[in-house]
């Protein structure tokens, strides 16, 4: 039975597994890295969206969003400081992650990877997804 209702999208929020601005090393994902604790439990690939809080400097907090379904990593900061590292660990990290769980390499080819310093377009895309 059809309710009319749109279907709703499959978010996985790591909002209690924040992590704080990245660094160069973490973008490696040795064994044992707390980052794969996020999932331990999780298939983030049966997810359309994961949002990701990141802590910047003790300071601020940023939005990154990694929406597999579309094919982009966005990574939001307000203050308009763009995070490269930030966006190479987030790749890094849904490799890592495909070659743990699926034991093949993800396809990150066509993916729009982009820092986005507007926070008009954060509420923007959150409203749209």
């Amino acid at each position: 039975m059809t309710t009319g209702m749109p279907r709703a999208r499959k978010v996985l929020n790591t909002n209690r597994s924040r992590f704080r601005t990245p660094s160069a090393e973490m973008s490696r994902f040795p064994r044992g890295s707390p980052l794969k604790r996020w999932t331990s439990k999780i298939d983030v690939f049966s997810k359309d969206i994961i949002l990701v809080p990141v802590h910047c400097n003790l300071n601020h907090w940023c939005m990154a969003i990694i929406h597999l379904k579309n094919k982009t990593i966005f990574y939001y900061d307000s203050l308009g400081d763009p995070s490269d590292i930030a966006l190479d660990v987030l790749q890094n990290y849904i490799i890592a992650e495909s070659l743990d769980k699926r034991k093949v390499q993800y396809d990150m080819s066509g993916f729009r990877i982009e820092n986005v310093i507007e926070c008009q377009r954060l509420v923007l895309h959150l409203a749209l997804v």
